[in-house]
């Protein structure tokens, strides 16, 4: 959460400067950040609460869609950037896509507990 706060305190590039390479890169990033966090949060509560393995996807996803929207907030008050809803929902694919990747291959590999517990 550290280096995306720091990362969205940046300058942007104005509209104008960025390509469509540029734009998917950009994106693209952002999806993997958020797909990372969600991946951190989900081990974060694994180890400190006792939540069931859907109600730890779903306070994943909870807890990575409000950061998101956080962030831009956050970035409404940098000059030269300004809060996107495309950008939380972008992210927030991201902490979806990370809850997936742990849903269908941390819990399989380990088998712990049913996702329907």
């Amino acid at each position: 959460m550290g280096l995306i706060f720091y990362l969205s305190a940046n300058h942007a590039i104005t509209a104008s400067q960025v390509s469509w390479q540029d734009f998917t890169v950009k994106k693209g990033a952002h999806v993997i950040i958020y797909f990372i966090l969600a991946v951190w949060v989900y081990r974060s509560l694994r180890f400190t609460t006792s939540l069931s393995f859907r109600h730890l996807l779903i306070a994943t996803i909870v807890i990575v869609a409000i950061y998101a929207a956080s962030d831009e907030i956050h970035q409404s008050f940098v000059p030269t950037r300004g809060p996107s809803p495309r950008d939380v929902v972008i992210d927030i694919i991201g902490g979806i896509a990370g809850s997936w990747w742990v849903a269908n291959v941390v819990y399989k590999k380990s088998k712990a507990t049913s996702i329907f517990s």
